[in-house]
């Protein structure tokens, strides 16, 4: 067999493979980490994948290689080893969109090291934001919603314009983006005390554009701007309806990535959704990395008060934790926020922290008539979408059809309202408490694996609320 009859055989079981994946994950992972793999070789015990960098090729060896193999074993019939080839190793280049031809190749970052730094002015200290010290990788939880971005963060930082460039992570406000931006500048910082690194808001450019433009200074604006090594805009999305400051931020970008220089963004929508942003700037920013940081699920918040807490020197109860995560579910910093206001509260009252405190530290959080489900609501919640009967939630059969609704409504019992695991397993057909905590463990788990389940729930959490 020719070479060329070999590859179209790969390649139509890769074909094959991909549309087995594709039902399996959702469609952004789908875009994202496996529209991006090509195949290169297929023998009788190993196929080779093609995939754009290392840190590409270690998320999916850490996340979907199992998914992988049960696919191609599917296909196949039989196992086979799967073996990566990083093509940005095999280039000396990162994975980036072709440029036009005019453009000259730029030199690897090897290459970049060995060449004598130029001297820059430094960059007025009115231009950068504050750092603050605690913003590091080492006090960023980690959970679910946020670890794709988090570990971008981390790849630019050990491989800076070569892993993700630009890496764009978006959230709604409080959620880390900032922390993660400032965790970069740090670590880069302490690894190149001399990188000549911008860490500024859209709106400090704006300004700063607006005055250069005003003054005659735009000559030294440019400069200032397009000879750093690595660039850091917060809320980019301020350039919404400014149209000749995106043109300067257009080319300022340009600049930058054709010297390999790393640019950072944040946004608190993706490139596409930024109102009256520039088509050939949304592209742009989509060429690397586009990442979301999500809410964190209830486990990751309770993981966050309890950081609150130790960096306080405090070790918060669980029954606290849980409580306030199980009423603040969107905001990070309101968290921050209600920690603080428990802390204030039993000094002043000269009281321990308990579940009792916190309740009257936060009135608010058992007040609030949005966030008082019953259990009645979760169960007809729950029950409408499954489209089974509240009375076989209820009752004693324990068919598949009926015990995963009714687990999922043990779960959000336990997270939206303060009932204990006797009073929600009495109520869901008088089940004893070890029941209700299988059934509640048993979402958790799935609430890591899978997809759906982690839909449905944090639909339900949204409508209960």
């Amino acid at each position: 067999m020719g070479p060329e009859n070999a590859l179209g055989i790969a390649q139509d079981l890769w074909a094959r493979v991909l549309g087995r994946i594709r039902r399996k994950v959702q469609p952004k992972q789908f875009d994202l980490w496996f529209r991006r793999i090509t195949v290169a070789d297929l023998d009788e015990g190993a196929i080779t994948l093609e995939v754009p960098n290392r840190f590409f090729r270690d998320w999916v060896q850490n996340f979907y290689l199992s998914s992988l193999r049960a696919a191609l074993e599917a296909e196949t019939g039989r196992e086979l080893d799967i073996e990566f080839i990083v093509v940005a190793e095999q280039n000396g280049t990162s994975f980036t969109p072709p440029k036009p031809a005019a453009t000259p190749t730029p030199p690897t970052r090897r290459a970049a090291k060995r060449a004598p730094r130029k001297k820059r002015p430094a960059l007025d200290p009115a231009d950068m934001l504050q750092i603050n010290p605690r913003f590091k990788f080492d006090s960023f939880v980690v959970g679910l919603r946020n670890q794709l971005a988090h570990a971008a963060a981390q790849a630019v930082v050990d491989q800076p314009a070569l892993a993700y460039n630009p890496l764009f992570v978006h959230g709604s406000v409080g959620l880390g983006k900032t922390h993660l931006l400032q965790a970069i500048c740090h670590s880069v910082l302490e690894r190149d005390p001399d990188m000549r690194l911008a860490y500024i808001s859209c709106e400090t450019f704006v300004n700063a554009f607006i005055h250069a433009i005003e003054s005659g200074k735009l000559k030294e604006f440019r400069y200032r701007y397009r000879g750093v090594d690595m660039l850091l805009v917060d809320d980019i999305h301020f350039l919404a309806h400014k149209e000749r400051t995106q043109d300067e931020f257009f080319h300022t970008f340009n600049t930058l990535f054709n010297s390999q220089k790393q640019i950072i963004l944040s946004s608190d929508s993706p490139p596409q959704a930024i109102a009256t942003l520039q088509e050939r700037l949304a592209s742009r920013f989509r060429c690397g990395l586009v990442t979301e940081i999500e809410p964190p699920i209830f486990e990751t918040r309770v993981a966050i008060l309890k950081r609150f807490g130790r960096r306080l020197d405090i070790e918060l109860p669980d029954d606290v934790c849980e409580f306030v995560a199980s009423h603040i579910a969107t905001n990070i910093r309101v968290l921050e926020g209600a920690v603080n206001r428990i802390l204030n509260f039993t000094r002043h009252k000269g009281c321990p922290i308990d579940l009792e405190s916190a309740r009257e530290a936060l009135p608010h959080l058992v007040t609030d008539p949005r966030r008082a489900a019953t259990l009645e609501d979760i169960t007809r919640i729950v029950a409408s979408y499954y489209r089974v009967k509240v009375a076989e939630i209820l009752g004693k059969r324990r068919t598949k059809a009926i015990t995963l609704p009714r687990q999922i409504c043990m779960f959000l019992s336990r997270r939206l309202t303060s009932h204990s695991l006797q009073e929600i397993g009495g109520y869901y057909g008088g089940r004893d408490h070890s029941t209700v905590l299988h059934g509640i463990k048993k979402i958790e788990k799935s609430l890591e694996s899978e997809t759906q389940v982690r839909e449905r729930v944090d639909h339900f959490m949204t409508l209960l609320r």
